[in-house]
């Protein structure tokens, strides 16, 4: 299966967002859909990549429209007018939550990435239909995030967890250059 990024206008480019297998003993009736939005930097799509690894054992299968989706996933960039943006973005994710729900079906709503870090808490009280706000030293709990906002818990995984070390291995590992990260958040353990 592929996945690919549904990316907003501006953004970079990726044409493969990862390429793996599902969850085994997972059938196609059962695999749940996930649309990721991400805005922005490389290195948000380097995140949708990390997230998209997780997932992917987890069973979820890419959409390319939020409308069928068991989960959304906003990776928001940091400037001002496109945070803004974003939160519009989240109020049309809200309807298509709406929605669904009316029709018998789940979806959970996350906002992930560096923004998420910094903003967390904010995020769900501007934006009620937000179930998960997850910073990216968590992605690799993101399966028991997304089944503990599907149990209706809101979740704001935020706390840095992981050490510098791990995202210079994890980054170079693939390619990217983690001083690339944005400068808005020198504290980011992905700054050097």
């Amino acid at each position: 299966m592929q996945f690919v990024v549904n990316r907003a206008p501006g953004s970079i480019n990726a044409d493969n967002w990862m390429n793996a297998p599902a969850k085994t003993g997972a059938t196609p009736a059962a695999m749940r859909k996930v649309y990721v939005k991400t805005y922005g930097c490389q290195m948000n799509v380097y995140d949708s990549e990390r997230m998209g690894d997780a997932l992917a054992r987890d069973g979820y299968v890419a959409t390319d429209t939020p409308d069928n989706a068991d989960l959304i996933v906003i990776m928001p960039a940091i400037s001002g007018k496109r945070l803004q943006k974003v939160y519009s973005e989240l109020g049309r994710m809200r309807q298509i939550k709406e929605r669904r729900e009316v029709e018998g079906q789940q979806t959970v709503i996350a906002v992930a990435g560096c923004v998420a870090q910094a903003e967390g808490n904010e995020i769900i009280k501007r934006s009620p239909a937000v179930d998960l706000v997850v910073g990216p030293q968590s992605y690799h709990r993101l399966g028991q995030y997304v089944s503990d906002a599907a149990e209706g818990k809101r979740v704001v995984a935020t706390d840095f967890a992981i050490r510098r070390q791990v995202w210079r291995v994890a980054a170079s590992h693939r390619g990217t250059n983690p001083q690339s990260r944005c400068s808005r958040f020198p504290d980011h353990p992905g700054r050097l």
